[in-house]
């Protein structure tokens, strides 16, 4: 009998019951190791979670890696460091060691451990690329234990240290909003193309609406309260001081290459409005939507997604569902409006 597969997956803190349960839909056995760091087994590896994240079948895990070696904290870096897989690392590809600590590291800190972890790599001919590296080395120092492993970013669902998407601050920024944006169109691999039609709803107070004015993108924001005054002098930007239902039955035949909705509205409700707004899209156009989630049980939590992946799926291809290092109660849906055959 084959041994059971380990790694180590990261959310957020906030969010462990309900990513354990859906961990344990695949047969796999989480326990946390620190504040939102679950240590899995079973006989399903990464892969197979991971494939389940980019499917939206799992939501709440935001960045993974296999477990290949495992070590107790040693006075020796040298001695932590030759754990290191290298004859997994891929012929003339870049890599990044991502170290992240979690109580005492005992006799040295965390970026020595990162620098020692490099220098290894490199003495094996690695390439060493901290932004969006083909490959990442990540290492978990918690209880005295460190985990490690190597795998492709794209498995590891980020190229960020535990999907931790750091984005610089911005001194025009209208609110923290438009992170959740940005991050979105990272994760998703949604190209934002200057020229395009976008239309914002719940547009207020104008964060989401300077992100997509900002590639070019000519906005029709709508959203009867005001906007912030920085949006006035973005010529991009188009208020419409009304509502999403008025807007719809004012202008039924404008058509747009992407719909994004961060409104405050049950989840249920935000989905059967983007699918009342999906006759206004492109053939193929996209819609990034924010489900809001109020605090329950995990099952109920997850029930209250599917119901509004279900409702969306009227209307749409839903590509990806997750929860983001900048959501909060909720989580982010990518979709693509799908052409309903006429009768």
């Amino acid at each position: 009998m084959s041994p059971p597969h380990r790694s180590i997956a990261t959310c957020s803190p906030a969010s462990e019951d309900v990513a354990i349960l859906e961990l344990q839909a695949l047969g796999i056995g989480a326990k946390p190791l620190a504040p939102g760091i679950l240590l899995c087994e079973g006989k399903e590896s990464a892969t197979r979670i991971s494939e389940a994240a980019m499917g939206a079948a799992v939501i709440f895990v935001r960045h993974l890696f296999p477990v290949q070696f495992e070590i107790g904290m040693l006075d020796s870096l040298a001695n932590l460091v030759s754990a290191t897989p290298t004859d997994l690392l891929a012929p003339r590809s870049t890599i990044a060691a991502q170290v992240r600590t979690f109580g005492s590291t005992g006799a040295f800190s965390r970026q020595e451990v990162t620098d020692a972890f490099e220098e290894h790599l490199r003495s094996h001919g690695a390439k060493i690329q901290r932004k969006n590296p083909a490959q990442v080395l990540s290492i978990v120092l918690a209880g005295g234990i460190a985990y490690g492993g190597i795998c492709d970013t794209s498995l590891a669902l980020s190229s960020w240290p535990g999907g931790e998407i750091r984005l610089r601050k911005d001194a025009d920024q209208i609110c923290r909003a438009e992170s959740k944006l940005i991050e979105a169109c990272q994760v998703f691999g949604v190209d934002l193309v200057s020229g395009q039609r976008a239309l914002d709803l719940g547009a207020a107070p104008g964060g989401w609406s300077r992100v997509l004015a900002l590639h070019g993108l000519s906005v029709v924001a709508v959203d009867p309260a005001e906007l912030a005054e920085a949006c006035s002098r973005i010529n991009l930007i188009h208020h419409q001081r009304i509502t999403a239902q008025e807007f719809l039955v004012r202008n039924r035949d404008e058509l747009f290459s992407i719909i994004v909705n961060d409104m405050r509205m049950d989840a249920d409700q935000s989905a059967a409005l983007m699918c009342d707004m999906s006759g206004m899209l492109d053939s193929g156009g996209l819609a990034i939507i924010t489900l809001k989630l109020e605090p329950q049980a995990p099952k109920a939590m997850l029930r209250k997604i599917a119901d509004a992946r279900e409702i969306l799926e009227q209307r749409y291809h839903v590509l990806a569902i997750r929860q983001l290092f900048h959501n909060r109660n909720e989580v982010t849906v990518l979709a693509e409006h799908r052409t309903i055959p006429a009768n």
